[in-house]
């Protein structure tokens, strides 16, 4: 399990899980599988704002983010997931995706 967790940090360290879309019926698609996701669980939502850039070097070092809501996984697929908003409505399209942590 602390392996997964490891690998799973690393990757979306690279490449952040993500809202590609919200269907017609409010079905929230996710960028990551059962690889990673499985149906009950939640993420938190950010949006993502102004770039923070090491002055010296110009790499982009992270982003503003601001917590906009959740979603909880009802079905985890080979590339891609299917999610629900949980709580208050939000505008899930474009946001970024992380396991909350408790």
């Amino acid at each position: 399990m602390l392996a997964a967790r490891v690998s799973e940090s690393i990757v979306t360290a690279q490449i952040p899980m993500r809202v590609i879309q919200v269907q017609d019926d409010g079905t929230v698609i996710v960028t990551y599988g059962d690889a990673i996701l499985a149906p009950g669980q939640q993420l938190v939502a950010f949006e993502v704002g102004d770039e923070f850039i090491d002055p010296d070097i110009g790499e982009v070092l992270g982003s503003e983010e601001t917590e906009i809501g959740r979603v909880e996984i009802t079905r985890a697929e080979a590339r891609f997931s299917r999610a629900t908003v949980v709580g208050d409505p939000f505008n899930a399209e474009g946001a970024t995706l992380r396991r909350p942590v408790d």
